[in-house]
C-alpha cells in the first residue's frame, strides 16, 4: 500500500496522516478482518481502509490499514451523514470537496485533506447494521467505477460473513448449554414419571378400575388386569384380544352404540378432529350377570394428525347407574312439572341482539308475537316492558348488564311486578363472549327442582394425577408418603400425618374411625367406610374411603387408599325427600294439572286440579287420588277441530318416540263454557322394546292468556301496515326499497333505490310501465317469467339479475328480490314488495375472474387449460388440410438455483421477464403459454417447413441467454427446448406432446440451453429406460442389490477410521449397473426412501459384526428427508443391529437442505443429539455451502473430489486450504474425496486434511473382502 505513488501535491498531508497515526484506539484490531483491509487497499490503491463496528454485540472487532488511527473521532466527524454509514445502501463521493456537506468539514480542510469516500453498509442476518466497510482517499477519484463498488460490496460479505461465524459461534456454545439442561431435567422427569406409573398400577388395583388401549390400525385391543376383573374373565386370556372380540362382551343392545362411538371417533378429521372417546354401557360376564361401566379414552396421534390407537380406562357403575335409574323413575312427574311452569329464556348477544328465546317468554310477558326473533333488537323489548308497566327491571339495564361484564360478576338478579300483578323474578347471567342469558320466572308459582346427581364419569385419565377420587399412600406409621393432585387441591397442601388426617374428618366420626382403623390395620385387609372430610374451606363432604394393605418401594408394609366423594348422593336423597311436597304445591300454584295416559289399554288418569279445571265430575271418587277414565270419554268434552289436533300430535309423538305439546279447548260438561288448556307430554319409553308405552304430562289452564292474545292481535291487524314499512327502511342496509301495488300499477321508490339509478328524490316514475322501460331488453323476458311464476306460487319469491339504465344512458346491473306480501281470498296478488341493490362491480370481477380461470397469474399467458384447447384447435386445421405446426416444450436451466439464491420473488421477475421476451420473439399468430414452474410451451402454426421451428428456437435460446439483472447482481439463465411436428409427429395433442417432452429431455442430457427435434429413436430409448426400472424394482424385491465398502484412512494415525456404504447393483445380463443410474431411476420412480432405508438396516447390520470399530458412513437422500419416519428409520436400524450410535455416520449433500432448510436442520439436530455424526458431502459444489455451514454445526465436510483431481492448481489448492482452515476453526474433520494418486495425498495431507478417501488405498470392496482390505492398510501403516 505504501509502495504506492500518489501525487497529493502537498507533503503536509502526508505528515499530518503519520501525526495521527498515534492516537490511540478504541480496542485490538481484528487480524482477519485487517487482512481484508489490506487486500482492499492494495486492490482499490487507497491509503486508508476502516472496518468500524458499531453494534455491542461485537465491542472489540474492528480493522483498518494505511492510516487506520488517523482520525480520532472519526465516526462522529460525520455523525447522520450517509458517509458514515447511515445509508441503508452503499454510498459512494468521488470529490468530498465538490458536495457541500462535506466541503468545509475539518477532515477534508484539516491536516488529513480527505477527498474521496466510499462505504458499504454491513448487515447481519437480522437486518441490523453492525458497521461500515469504507475507503477513504486524499485525492478525488473520478475513476471509480460501478464495478469497483462491486468488488467492494463482496468484500463486505466477506467481513460480514466473519461478523455471522462469530454470531454463530456465540449461539452453538448457548445451544449446547441450553441442550445440557434440558437433558438434565429429562432426566429428573423420566425417574418422577417411573415413580407415577408404579403408584398408578397399585391405585388401578384398589380403586377397581382397568385400562385398555385400542390399536387402530390392527385393530385389536390390550387390556390390563383391572379389566379383566371388571369383566369377570381371566387376564392372562385377555391381555390382547381382536377388536371384534372386545365388542362382543358388551351388551346385545349396546354393542352398536359401542362400535358407532369408536368409528366417529377414529373418522373425525380437521373440523370434526376429537381427541376423546367415552360412552357408557353394560357388559356380559360369563355367567350372565350384566354390569354397568363407563369408558373414558384419549386420542393417540402420529405426527402427520392421523389417529394411532385410543388409550382409556374402564370403571364399574353398576351401582350408580342403578341408583341414576331409581331418580330418574322418582323425578319424572317432576320434571314434566319443571318443564311446563311460567317461565321464560332469552339469550343475547354482545350487540344487543336477540339470539335465543322460548314461547314461555311470549307468554309470560304478553309481548307481540313478531317482537322477539333471531337478530331482533332487545332494546324493543325493554321499551314495551317500561312503556306497560311504567318502570324497567334493573336486571334489564344494559348499563347494569355492561357492569357485569366489565367487573366479571357472575350475573345480576331482582323482581319486577307487571301491570297485571305478576311478579317476576329476572335473573341476568354474563357469558364469557359478551353474551347475556336472562330468565323470567313466575315467582309466585313456581318452586325451584330438586337437584338430581349424577356422579361424574371415571376420569379418562390413565395416571392417578387425573382420576376423580382422592387417592394417597402411607407407610404403617400412617404418613403420607405419596398423594394425587386432587388430594393436594383439596386440603390445599400436599402431604398430611396421621394424626392430620383423622383431625380432618367431622368430629362425630372421629371415635368411630379411630376404633375401625385401628381394628383394619391390626388385621391387615382390605376396608371401606364413610366419612365426612373438612374441605380447605372449612366445609364437610361426604366420602368413600377404601384401604388395602401393600408393601411400598422399600418393602416396608403401607397402605394405598381412596377416597371418593359421595356427598351430592347423600345430599340428592335428602332432596328427594321433599320432591313430593313441592310437586303438589306447584300444581296448585300454577293452575296446572298433572295426567298419565296409559298407551296401550287408553286409560287416563287425571289428578284432582286437572279434572276441576275440565269440571270433570269427582263423585264416587276420592278426590286425592284423582279421576280414571277412558280416552274416549275425556275426548267427547273436546271441539271437533280441537279434537283433530290433539290426535295428530299425540300420533306423531308416539310415532317418533318424542315429547309433545298442544292447545286445546274443553266444553265444561254443565256450563258449556269453553276454557282453554296448554297440554305437555313425557313419552315414557318402553325398555324392552323401545317403543312409547305411556305419556306423563300437564295441563296449564291458559284462557285468560289466550283472552289477552286476542286483543293484541285485533290492535296488531292495525298497524301491521306501517310497521312493514318501517321494518324495510330499517333493515334496508345499502339496498334499495320498493313498493308496489299490482291493482293500481303505482310502484314507490325509495331514495336509495332512485340515487342508484342516479335520479334525485321524486325524479323516478312511479309506474309499472316507466320501470319496465328502463330495463336492458335482453332481460325484460326473465323478468317477466320470474316474477310470474313467483305471483303463481311456484317459487317462494323473486330474485333476478338484471341490467338497469340509469339518469346518465349507461347500465348498471342489479340483484332484485322481491316478495308478495298481501294476497285476495282467491289468491291473485295485491301486494309486491322488495330490495335491489348494485352488482355491477361483482359482475365486472366475475369478467375478471373468467379471464384469469384461462391465463396464468403472474406472466399472464395462456395456461395449460387454455393452452390445451388452441392446441386442439391447431390440430383441426391441420387434419383438415392446413399447413404444418409444430409444438414447443420449453424448460428453464438453472431457475432453481436462481430462485434458491436470490428468493422467490426474484424468481417471479425473472419468469414474467422470460414471458415478455418470448412474446417479442413470436409471431401474432403464435400462442406462447405458461404450463408452471418453469415449463412453457410454444404453438406455432402456419409453417413453411421444419426448418422454421427450429429457427424459432434458436431465436428463443439466444433472446433468454441475455443477462438479467436481479437484486443488484447479474444472473445468466439458459432454456432447453424439445420439439414436435404435425402432421409427420402426429395428428393427436397427448402423443405430440409426449414427443415434444421426449425432445426436450434429450435436449437437456445434452447440455441444456440447446434444442432438440423429435426423433422416432428417442421411443426406444425412453422403453430402455422404462423396462430398467422395472428391473430395479425386481431387484429391490428379490434382494438383489448389495453395499461395497470403502475405506477412509486418518492422515494423523494413517489408521482406517471409517468405512463408507456405497450402492452396487450386479445385474445378472447387463453387468455392474453405475451406481448414479441406479440412484436417478429411485429418484424418479420414488423408490429412493425404500432403497434408502435398506442401505441403512444393511449397513448397520454389517458394521455391528466387524471386529474393527471403524464408523460406517450411509449416504441419505433428500426424498428420505421429505418422507415422514427417518428418525425412527435410523433408531430401529441402530437398535436392530445393536450398534452403537456413535459409530454411524449419515451423509447428505446441500441438496436436503435446499428443500426445506428448518425442517431439515431440525431433524439433524434431533438425530445428532441421539449421537449419530453428521457429515456435509460433496462439499463447495452447490450455491449455499457457508450459509448451511452457519445454520448445522457439521462433524465432517467431506471435499468434492472435482477439487482433489485439480489440487495441483494454485486457485484450486488455495480454495482447499480455506475449507480446511474453516474446518479447525469450527472443529469439523474435513476429508478429502477421489484421492487416486500419491501426488494428490501428499498434496492433500500438506494443505492439512484430516481424512483421505480413494482409489489410490481402496476401491469399494464387498463385505466379505473388507476385513482383508482394513487388514492390509494395517500392515501397510505399521511398515511405514
Amino acid at each position: 500500500m505504501q509502495d504506492r505513488a500518489h501525487d497529493r501535491g502537498d507533503e503536509e498531508r502526508n505528515d499530518a496522516i503519520e501525526a495521527d497515526s498515534t492516537h490511540p484506539s478504541d480496542g485490538d484490531p481484528e487480524p482477519h478482518l485487517d487482512a481484508v483491509c489490506r487486500t482492499a487497499s492494495a486492490l482499490f490503491r487507497v491509503p486508508i481502509v476502516l472496518v468500524p463496528l458499531v453494534d455491542t454485540e461485537f465491542p472489540a472487532l474492528k480493522a483498518g490499514s494505511g492510516a487506520a488511527g488517523a482520525m480520532p473521532g472519526w465516526s462522529d466527524a460525520f455523525a447522520g451523514q450517509a458517509i458514515a454509514g447511515e445509508s441503508d445502501g452503499p454510498v459512494v463521493i468521488r470529490d468530498l470537496l465538490a458536495d457541500p456537506r462535506f466541503a468545509d468539514h475539518p477532515l477534508v480542510t484539516g491536516g488529513l485533506r480527505a477527498r474521496f469516500y466510499a462505504g458499504v453498509p454491513l448487515t447481519l442476518r437480522s437486518g441490523h447494521r453492525t458497521g461500515t466497510m469504507c475507503l477513504i482517499d486524499t485525492v478525488p477519484r473520478p475513476d471509480f467505477t460501478d464495478e469497483h463498488l462491486v468488488q467492494l460490496e463482496d468484500l463486505a460479505l466477506i467481513v460480514t460473513g466473519h461478523l455471522r461465524l462469530h454470531q454463530a459461534n456465540a449461539e452453538r456454545e448457548a445451544e449446547l448449554r441450553e441442550r445440557l439442561r434440558v437433558t438434565t431435567i429429562l432426566t429428573r422427569r423420566e425417574a418422577h414419571l417411573e415413580a407415577a406409573l408404579a403408584s398408578q398400577r397399585m391405585a388401578e388395583e384398589i380403586a377397581g378400575f382397568g385400562h385398555w388401549r385400542i390399536d387402530v390400525a390392527e385393530a385389536c385391543v390390550e387390556w390390563s388386569a383391572g379389566m379383566a376383573r371388571i369383566h369377570g374373565r381371566a387376564p392372562a386370556d385377555l391381555a390382547r384380544i381382536p377388536l371384534d372380540d372386545h365388542l362382543a362382551f358388551y351388551h346385545p343392545q349396546d354393542r352398536e352404540r359401542v362400535r358407532w362411538h369408536l368409528d366417529d371417533t377414529v373418522a373425525g378429521s380437521g373440523a370434526f378432529a376429537r381427541d376423546t372417546y367415552e360412552h357408557r354401557s353394560r357388559i356380559v360376564r360369563p355367567g350372565g350377570e350384566c354390569r354397568v361401566v363407563a369408558e373414558r379414552g384419549i386420542v393417540e396421534r402420529d405426527p402427520d394428525g392421523s389417529i394411532r390407537a385410543i388409550s382409556g380406562i374402564c370403571l364399574d357403575v353398576t351401582e350408580l347407574a342403578r341408583s341414576d335409574q331409581h331418580l330418574r323413575e322418582t323425578t319424572d312427574l317432576l320434571r314434566v312439572t319443571l318443564e311446563s311452569i311460567d317461565e321464560g329464556l332469552v339469550m343475547v348477544d354482545a350487540d344487543d341482539r336477540v339470539r335465543v328465546h322460548n314461547e314461555r317468554l311470549n307468554l309470560l310477558l304478553d309481548l307481540p308475537r313478531d317482537m322477539l326473533h333471531d337478530g331482533a333488537p332487545f332494546d324493543d323489548l325493554r321499551r314495551h316492558i317500561a312503556e306497560r308497566d311504567g318502570s324497567l327491571p334493573a336486571t334489564l339495564d344494559r348499563r347494569v348488564r355492561d357492569g357485569n361484564h366489565d367487573h366479571g360478576e357472575a350475573g345480576a338478579s331482582g323482581e319486577h311486578l307487571q301491570r297485571d300483578g305478576t311478579l317476576l323474578e329476572l335473573c341476568g347471567v354474563p357469558l364469557a363472549d359478551g353474551s347475556t342469558v336472562y330468565t323470567f320466572a313466575d315467582i309466585t308459582a313456581r318452586h325451584r327442582a330438586e337437584r338430581s346427581l349424577r356422579e361424574s364419569e371415571a376420569s379418562y385419565r390413565l395416571l392417578a394425577d387425573f382420576l376423580p377420587q382422592m387417592v394417597w399412600i402411607t407407610n404403617d406409621r400412617g404418613d403420607t408418603t405419596y398423594c394425587n393432585r386432587h388430594f393436594g387441591r383439596y386440603f390445599e397442601r400436599p402431604l398430611f400425618s396421621l394424626k392430620e388426617r383423622v383431625e380432618a374428618c367431622h368430629p362425630d366420626d372421629r371415635s368411630r374411625i379411630r376404633g375401625d382403623v385401628g381394628d383394619r390395620h391390626k388385621a391387615w385387609q382390605d376396608y371401606d367406610f364413610e366419612v365426612r372430610i373438612r374441605r380447605a374451606d372449612g366445609v364437610y363432604r361426604w366420602h368413600k374411603v377404601s384401604k388395602r394393605p401393600i408393601r411400598l418401594l422399600d418393602g416396608q408394609p403401607g397402605w394405598l387408599a381412596t377416597a371418593l366423594d359421595i356427598d351430592d348422593i347423600i345430599t340428592a336423597r335428602i332432596a328427594l325427600e321433599r320432591t313430593g311436597d313441592l310437586l303438589r304445591l306447584a300444581q296448585d300454584a300454577a293452575e296446572a294439572g298433572v295426567w298419565e295416559w296409559d298407551v296401550a289399554s287408553g286409560w287416563i288418569w287425571q289428578s284432582q286440579e286437572s279434572a276441576r279445571m275440565q269440571g270433570l265430575p269427582l263423585d264416587g271418587a276420592d278426590p286425592a287420588a284423582g279421576l280414571v277414565m277412558t280416552m274416549t270419554e275425556w275426548e267427547q268434552n273436546l271441539p271437533a277441530e280441537d279434537l283433530v289436533r290433539v290426535r295428530a300430535e299425540a300420533s306423531r309423538a308416539i310415532a317418533t318416540r318424542t315429547n309433545h305439546k298442544v292447545e286445546f279447548r274443553v266444553l265444561h260438561p254443565s256450563t258449556g263454557e269453553c276454557r282453554w288448556f296448554q297440554g305437555f307430554g313425557q313419552a315414557v319409553l318402553d325398555p324392552g322394546t323401545g317403543e312409547v308405552c305411556r305419556f306423563v304430562g300437564m295441563n296449564l289452564h291458559i284462557t285468560a292468556s289466550k283472552e289477552v292474545e286476542e286483543a293484541f292481535r285485533a290492535s296488531d291487524a292495525r298497524l301491521r301496515l306501517s310497521e312493514e314499512r318501517l321494518a324495510l327502511a330499517l333493515d334496508s342496509g345499502r339496498d334499495g326499497l320498493w313498493d308496489a301495488d299490482l291493482q293500481t300499477g303505482e310502484v314507490w321508490f325509495s331514495d336509495r333505490a332512485q340515487s342508484m339509478l342516479g335520479y334525485a328524490p321524486g325524479e323516478f316514475g312511479r309506474s309499472f310501465a316507466y320501470v319496465g322501460s328502463l330495463i336492458h331488453p335482453d332481460d325484460i323476458d326473465g323478468c317477466r317469467l320470474a316474477a310470474v311464476a313467483h305471483f303463481h306460487g311456484q317459487q317462494p319469491a323473486f330474485e333476478i339479475e338484471l341490467r338497469v339504465r340509469t339518469k346518465a344512458g349507461g347500465y348498471i346491473w342489479l340483484l332484485a328480490r322481491g316478495k308478495v306480501v298481501t294476497r285476495a281470498p282467491d289468491g291473485t296478488p295485491i301486494r309486491f314488495v322488495g330490495t335491489h341493490i348494485d352488482i355491477t362491480a361483482r359482475k365486472e370481477a366475475d369478467q375478471r375472474i373468467a379471464h384469469l380461470a384461462c391465463h396464468d397469474a403472474l406472466t399472464g399467458l395462456p395456461n395449460r387449460s387454455m393452452f390445451h384447447e388452441r392446441l386442439d384447435q391447431a390440430l383441426g386445421s391441420v387434419r383438415n388440410g392446413g399447413r404444418p405446426m409444430a409444438v414447443l416444450c420449453l424448460d428453464l436451466d438453472r431457475f432453481k438455483a436462481i430462485n434458491d439464491t436470490f428468493g422467490h420473488l426474484a424468481g417471479d421477475i425473472l419468469l414474467k421477464l422470460v414471458a415478455e421476451r418470448l412474446r417479442e420473439v413470436l409471431r401474432p399468430c403464435d400462442v406462447v403459454s405458461r404450463l408452471g414452474g418453469d415449463e412453457f410451451g410454444i404453438i406455432l402454426v402456419n409453417l413453411g417447413g421444419k426448418d422454421e421451428a427450429v429457427e424459432v428456437a434458436r431465436r428463443v435460446i439466444d433472446a433468454i441467454a441475455l443477462p438479467v439483472k436481479l437484486n443488484g447482481h447479474l444472473a445468466n439463465i439458459g432454456i432447453s427446448i424439445g420439439i414436435a411436428h404435425a402432421p409427420s409427429d402426429g395428428l393427436e395433442a397427448d402423443p405430440l406432446l409426449r414427443h415434444a417432452d421426449l425432445a426436450l429431455y434429450r435436449a437437456k442430457a445434452a447440455g441444456r440451453n440447446t434444442a432438440r427435434v423429435y426423433e422416432a429413436s428417442m421411443d426406444a430409448a425412453i422403453e430402455e429406460r422404462i423396462q430398467l426400472e422395472f428391473e430395479l424394482r425386481e431387484a429391490i424385491l428379490g434382494r438383489d442389490l448389495t453395499l461395497h465398502y470403502q475405506p477412509v484412512v486418518d492422515l494423523a494415525t494413517d489408521s482406517v477410521s471409517g468405512v463408507e456404504a456405497l450402492m452396487r447393483w450386479p445385474h445378472p445380463t447387463r453387468g455392474m449397473i453405475p451406481p448414479s443410474t441406479v440412484v436417478e431411476i429411485a429418484e424418479e420412480t420414488g423408490l429412493i426412501v425404500e432403497l434408502g432405508n435398506w442401505a441403512l438396516r444393511e449397513a448397520c447390520r454389517e458394521a455391528a459384526s466387524w471386529t474393527h470399530s471403524a464408523r460406517i458412513a450411509v449416504n441419505v437422500s433428500a426424498m428420505q428427508f421429505r418422507e415422514p419416519g427417518l428418525e425412527e428409520c435410523v433408531i430401529m436400524a441402530l437398535s436392530a443391529s445393536g450398534l452403537a450410535a456413535d459409530r454411524l455416520e449419515l451423509e447428505i449433500t446441500e441438496s436436503v437442505l435446499i428443500q426445506d432448510t428448518e425442517a431439515v436442520i431440525a431433524c439433524l439436530h434431533r438425530l445428532r443429539y441421539l449421537g449419530v455424526r453428521i457429515a456435509l458431502d460433496d462439499f463447495g459444489t452447490g450455491y449455499s455451502s457457508l450459509s448451511y455451514l452457519r445454520q448445522f454445526p457439521f462433524d465432517k465436510i467431506k471435499i468434492d473430489r472435482s477439487f482433489i483431481r485439480e489440487i495441483a492448481d494454485p486457485d484450486t489448492a488455495a480454495i482447499v486450504r480455506a475449507i480446511v482452515g474453516l474446518g479447525e476453526r469450527r472443529g469439523t474433520t474435513i476429508t478429502a474425496e477421489g484421492v487416486e494418486t500419491r501426488a494428490q495425498l501428499d498434496l492433500v495431507r500438506a494443505e492439512g486434511c484430516n481424512e483421505v478417501q480413494g482409489f489410490f488405498f481402496s476401491k469399494p470392496v464387498p463385505a466379505r473382502d473388507l476385513s482383508g482390505v482394513v487388514a492390509k492398510l494395517s500392515r501397510a501403516e505399521r511398515a511405514a
